[in-house]
């Protein structure tokens, strides 16, 4: 299983990899732009579970906010970037349709459109093993586990969100502003 934290990329981890090594991957989890399977020789199979957009904003702002050790971290505290400047501040790509850009496979920081969009519904339909959504996450690990022929499954939640109330009031202006961000 290969994991990828700190804002590595993917991509530079697997290029650094023998054939060999390469090989005996079994599983790659995180925030994986579609493209890796390209690097491997072996067929590839992709998983993904998304969410609503207006959650998964707000969550990640939570995220960067509590971890110091995030790259944006110190931006937005020092600076106190509420979340509708987080969402409209156009540096920051992650609060621009982010799970479409990983899902088209396209350069992450290009600009987005009604084609990067089909793309990435295109890869959904032909290319993913398996597409789950976050806020049904155990009904949809249960249909995964039978795709996949697993038997019993446990988990332990992990990096959730500590509720703050900053993270956690939103006015109609913010929650447009991350629709309008989001719109693909």
């Amino acid at each position: 299983i290969v994991e990828v934290s700190g804002g590595e990329e993917i991509k530079s981890v697997v290029a650094r990899l023998s054939m060999e090594e390469r090989r005996r991957i079994r599983c790659i989890h995180g925030h994986v732009k579609y493209g890796i399977h390209r690097a491997f020789a072996e067929r590839s199979r992709y998983i993904t579970f998304l969410r609503e957009p207006i959650s998964r904003i707000r969550s990640m702002y939570c995220y960067v906010r509590n971890t110091p050790l995030h790259y944006l971290h110190k931006r937005v505290m020092e600076s106190n970037i509420s979340l509708r400047d987080f969402v409209t501040a156009g540096s920051i790509f992650e609060a621009d349709n982010l799970q479409t850009r990983l899902l088209s496979g396209d350069d992450l920081y290009s600009p987005i459109s009604g084609s990067t969009l089909q793309k990435a519904k295109d890869r959904l339909s032909k290319d993913f093993f398996f597409v789950g959504l976050t806020e049904e996450f155990d009904a949809s690990l249960l249909l995964l586990r039978k795709k996949l022929g697993w038997g019993l499954c446990f988990y332990n939640r992990v990096n959730v969100s500590k509720n703050s109330r900053d993270c956690l009031t939103m006015d109609e202006g913010t929650v447009s502003a991350i629709q309008e961000n989001n719109q693909y």
